[in-house]
């Protein structure tokens, strides 16, 4: 399956399958999503995403409705994890992707499933 968006119900479900080299911490941010639940599914490689209760953290960028997306500081708890695990981010949940597990930057495969929130 090559990188890019995969349709499955148009806006309402689909999927994106990302590749990218993991990056240190200090260069990832906090993020969350109104219109959309993520699923976070690793298929090759290993990385840390951050979570965080959406109310623990504060906004550094307003909300963009046209990319269903704020950018968040503070911190959290990290999800180590390897090929073959999954994470459920809700819109009340912040989360921290592409961090490099144990420090170590290399590269990941990760299909990304948006899910809308109600109708």
């Amino acid at each position: 399956m090559g990188v890019g968006r995969i349709e499955l119900d148009g806006d309402r479900l689909f999927a994106m399958m990302q590749e990218y080299p993991t990056k240190p911490e200090k260069d990832c941010f906090w993020e969350a999503h109104r219109k959309y639940i993520d699923i976070q599914y690793i298929c090759d490689g290993v990385e840390e995403i951050g979570y965080a209760p959406l109310t623990s953290l504060k906004v550094i960028e307003p909300y963009d409705a046209g990319k269903d997306f704020v950018k968040l500081a503070g911190s959290g708890s990290i999800l180590r994890m390897p090929a073959g695990m999954f994470a459920v981010f809700f819109p009340h949940d912040g989360h921290k992707p592409c961090m490099a597990a144990d420090g170590v930057v290399a590269p990941v495969r990760k299909m990304v499933v948006k899910v809308a929130v109600g109708r």
